[in-house]
Parts: structure tokens; C-alpha cells; sequence
């Protein structure tokens, strides 16, 4: 399976941003002007602007926000919980603030366990926490922390229970009580989940020469209503689950 996802060359998609712009303003608020002149944004343009000294804290962390398309995908109660955080006084520094744990910090799993507690961000679950990870810690080239979703955990469990033919990451992980679903949901243990998941992922990304950025665009695959083709990885993941009699 490992073999056949890494070796696809994976184009980093952009996103355009001006329907999320439009989204905060019917909210109520108003998105800083430096966003009016960019259509949209890639991975390589968010580094950038993290990197930058001209933006912002705040203008920094919509931008990862923007690239991950959160005011399209999460419910209104999440943005208003974020947009109200960041509006508040004191919000630069509190950003700041989080940025500089994030590139100071030499453990994943504590990291995870403050972004959980005392340094959570209103309205904002791991898949978008990590995605602060990634990027601040890519923009002041730290070891990476990558992103972690419910595409990437299924990722993680299926390309680790294929090469080891073993069951253990979701019995440990994702397993329901009372249902063999597979649906790439933390349920316990997350900060541990994620330690394992980024020591994984820096060792595929050392055995096959590849940064982990890489390893992660690959892994994360395709929409399937959009990409049908056999190679897409969520169809693997898919077919691995069925084979080991989970539900998708």
C-alpha cells in the first residue's frame, strides 16, 4: 500500500478565499484588508506570510485558517467562538504567544495535551490546532509537526495495519464501544495518538527520502466523489477497513 501512495507526485492544491471572506463578513465581523488582494492561498504563500514580518499575529493565523477552508466546513457556533477569540483585546499577544510554544516546543504529545487546555483556541478541534503545528513550525524550519484529520488518522492507521498486519492503532485509537467503525475519529488517547502518528510519519519520510510535508499531501489523498481511480489512497484506506471487517 505504502509503496503505491508515495510514489503519486501530488500537486499542493490552492484554496480561494474570497467565499471565506465573504462568510466573516455575514457573520457580523471584519477580516483585516491585507486578505482583498489574494485570490487564493497554498501552502508554499501561507509559510510565507507566517515567516513575514509585515502581517500580524492574527493576520498569520487567519491565513492558516483560509488555506484550511475553516469558515466553509465548520459549523457557525465554531466560527463565532473563533472570530469572537480573535477580536478580543489581547488576542495579538495571545496568538503570539502560541506561535512561539509551537516553535520552542520538543515534545508533540504536550503540545497536543496545552492546545487541549491552557492554550486552546476557541471554536478549533486538533485538525485545525495541528494545522497551526505545521505551519509555524515549517516557517521557522523546526522539525514538523504535520497535520492531523480524520483523512490522516485513517492514513495512519491503515498504512500502519497493512505493514504490520495488525489491528492494534484502532483498537487503541478509534475503536467505538459498541461499533467497528472506520472513520478516522480520535476517541482516547489523542496526544499519544498524535506523538506515534508524527514519529511515524518522519520515519516514512526518512525511509523513502522524502520531506514530511510530502508524505503528508500524499497520504492525505483525494475527495472520492472526485477522483475515482483505484491509486486515489481513501480507497485503499477504505478497502483495508472493509478487509478487516470495519464499517466505512
Amino acid at each position: 500500500m505504502i509503496e503505491t501512495i508515495l510514489s503519486n507526485q501530488v500537486t499542493q492544491e490552492s484554496f480561494k478565499i474570497a467565499g471565506q471572506l465573504g462568510r466573516i463578513d455575514n457573520l457580523g465581523f471584519q477580516y483585516p484588508s491585507c486578505f482583498d488582494d489574494m485570490r487564493d492561498l497554498n501552502r508554499e504563500a501561507v509559510v510565507k506570510i507566517v515567516q513575514s514580518s509585515k502581517y500580524s499575529y492574527r493576520e498569520k493565523l487567519l491565513a492558516i485558517m483560509f488555506w484550511g477552508i475553516f469558515f466553509e466546513v465548520v459549523r457557525k457556533s465554531g466560527k463565532l467562538k473563533f472570530l469572537d477569540w480573535i477580536n478580543k483585546e489581547g488576542a495579538e499577544a495571545e496568538i503570539e504567544r502560541r506561535f512561539s510554544e509551537i516553535e520552542k516546543s520538543s515534545d508533540p504529545a504536550d503540545l497536543f495535551r496545552r492546545f487541549d487546555k491552557s492554550l486552546k483556541i476557541p471554536g478549533l478541534g486538533y485538525a485545525y490546532y495541528t494545522k497551526i503545528f505545521f505551519f509555524v513550525r515549517e516557517a521557522s524550519k523546526k522539525s514538523a509537526y504535520p497535520i492531523l484529520d480524520k483523512w490522516l488518522m485513517m492514513a495512519f492507521i491503515a498504512v500502519h495495519g497493512s505493514e504490520n498486519q495488525s489491528m492494534e492503532l484502532y483498537e487503541r485509537y478509534l475503536k467505538k464501544s459498541d461499533e467497528n467503525i472506520f472513520d478516522g475519529i480520535l476517541r482516547r488517547k489523542k496526544s499519544e495518538a498524535y506523538k506515534e502518528y508524527v514519529a511515524f510519519m518522519h520515519s516514512l519520510a526518512s525511509e523513502h527520502n522524502l520531506s514530511v510535508d510530502q508524505v503528508e499531501t500524499r497520504l492525505f489523498g483525494k475527495d472520492m466523489r472526485k477522483d475515482k481511480t483505484p491509486t486515489n489512497p481513501r480507497f485503499l484506506y477504505e478497502q483495508w477497513a472493509l478487509d478487516n471487517g470495519l464499517i466505512c
